[in-house]
């Protein structure tokens, strides 16, 4: 059954604020609507506001009554979402608010059709309910909301945030993805971008086919990447490139699209080709053989994934086989999986994302998205892309922007001892600590206040395949995180 009326689920405090949330249009670039409501509601709290250029916000909350010498705490989220929608959704996300509602089956929040904005906008909600709620024991609290955390979250940080804004001892991140797990360190991150113009020619083929792959479960660049998915811009691009290598033949695309967003495990991927009917039959059989045999290395990820054909009108411009050829090498061969995971097996420590690619008008796009606890790691692999571009003729990919990655000592994490306990206190057993393949923003703030590095943590509720349509927030880990994150605050009084 569904349930549309989120407010009236525990926590109830916390799930309201999330629905006016979700009433707001927020996606990564476009924060300014819910920047403003955000500060207005921080006023009205009583908080002390300062609102950047960016629409970044730092609220200053005071203390409970006898609270006001504990050590200040930094709780930080982000605002902003990814855009993330089926291919039968019509909304647009940038006008339209999401719709969420409880799924009793599941015992989930979800959206129709959409992703949630989960991240962050429920680490959000629940600093909007600490604000709002004279019952919670705390010290003085500096509540930061960053925008843009799903592409660059440093710049605003780097550039507006200045000496002493910030003065917390503690500084807890609520953009986890687990609630089973305390995070600390933060990963760092790069994106690669090439957006040029790619010759074209008068297309002479009198047949031309569209082919689709969708219904992938898509999910978080950073953390769903290190399951067996399906990248449907690598599996079309490689297949396509094998087709042509293993029966020696020539075609040219005059379309290719796949995404949607380089902090995304991509969900789907278009290919319209010009081919003659008998060799396009070959091409279905081979594409269809090589999804199933995909599917069974997928391990049961993957199940929902389609492969769908229709003939369409020749377009008048096409790509040479020349050019199309090494596109799709580019996109088979380019650094796109978990390159170093963690000893426990389920954590990445660096990977590559290669979540938007198109062709289309006589423009090439590719977006990628690197991240790392190690920066010589993102650098390299930085080269490899710029290096394999450069071999196949795509000599003009950029970087933009670098996040540092930092790791803290959790041996002496304070702020993580506290978080432990009273975890094990309200769940009943340990708390699993791990480093974090997320948290972007976590070694920018730290560089802004160096004085909470050592005490930073990232914590949050249960979120499901964020980024993607199917993203889902855990109604009961949610109760219990409510609970663990407001007896935390009564007890970092040293």
């Amino acid at each position: 059954m569904e349930i549309r009326e989120i407010e009236n689920i525990e926590p109830k405090e916390v799930m309201a604020w999330f629905k006016k949330l979700c009433a707001i249009p927020h996606g990564s670039y476009h924060e300014e609507a819910i920047s403003k409501w955000l500060a207005e509601v921080c006023k009205k709290a009583g908080c002390q506001v300062t609102v950047y250029p960016s629409g970044m916000i730092l609220a200053k909350q005071k203390a409970s009554k006898g609270c006001e010498d504990w050590p200040i705490v930094l709780l930080q989220s982000h605002m902003d979402m990814v855009l993330a929608k089926t291919d039968k959704c019509t909304k647009d996300l940038l006008k339209e608010p999401i719709e969420p509602y409880y799924d009793t089956e599941t015992g989930q929040i979800r959206a129709f059709e959409t992703s949630l904005g989960g991240d962050d906008c429920l680490g959000v909600a629940c600093q909007l309910a600490i604000m709002h709620n004279p019952t919670i024991v705390h010290g003085p609290i500096e509540h930061l909301f960053t925008v843009n955390e799903e592409d660059h979250p440093g710049e605003c940080v780097i550039n507006e945030l200045k000496a002493g804004d910030l003065e917390a001892k503690y500084y807890i991140n609520i953009d986890a993805e687990t609630f089973t797990d305390l995070l600390y360190g933060g990963a760092g991150c790069t994106t690669m971008k090439y957006d040029c113009p790619i010759p074209q020619k008068n297309n002479t083929g009198s047949h031309a086919y569209s082919i689709s792959l969708t219904g992938l479960t898509g999910g978080h660049s950073g953390v769903n990447i290190t399951r067996p998915h399906i990248n449907p811009i690598e599996f079309m691009a490689q297949c396509a490139y094998d087709f042509a290598w293993l029966n020696q033949v020539e075609f040219t695309l005059s379309k290719f699209e796949g995404g949607p967003i380089n902090n995304s495990l991509p969900i789907y991927a278009k290919m319209d080709v010009i081919m003659e009917p008998v060799l396009f039959d070959k091409f279905k059989r081979f594409l269809t053989n090589q999804l199933l045999i995909t599917k069974r290395v997928a391990q049961g990820y993957e199940e929902n994934a389609v492969l769908e054909f229709e003939s369409i009108e020749p377009p008048k411009k096409t790509y040479s086989f020349d050019t199309s050829k090494n596109i799709l090498l580019f996109a088979a061969l380019a650094p796109n999986k978990v390159f170093t995971m963690a000893k426990t097996g389920d954590m990445m420590f660096s990977s590559s994302n290669l979540g938007f690619m198109s062709i289309e008008n006589g423009r090439l796009k590719i977006d990628f998205k690197i991240r790392s606890f190690m920066d010589g790691e993102i650098q390299r692999k930085v080269r490899k892309i710029k290096s394999l571009g450069e071999l196949l003729g795509f000599t003009n990919f950029t970087q933009e922007g670098q996040i540092f990655s930092f790791i803290n000592d959790i041996k002496n994490n304070y702020c993580a001892d506290v978080y432990a306990e009273c975890y094990e206190q309200i769940v009943g057993k340990p708390i699993r600590k791990l480093t974090c393949p997320a948290g972007l923003e976590c070694a920018i703030v730290c560089l802004k206040n160096p004085a909470m590095t050592q005490n930073t943590i990232s914590v949050n509720t249960t979120l499901f395949n964020c980024h993607s349509p199917t993203e889902g927030i855990s109604v009961p880990d949610t109760i219990k995180f409510w609970k663990v994150l407001k007896l935390t605050l009564s007890k970092l009084s040293k």
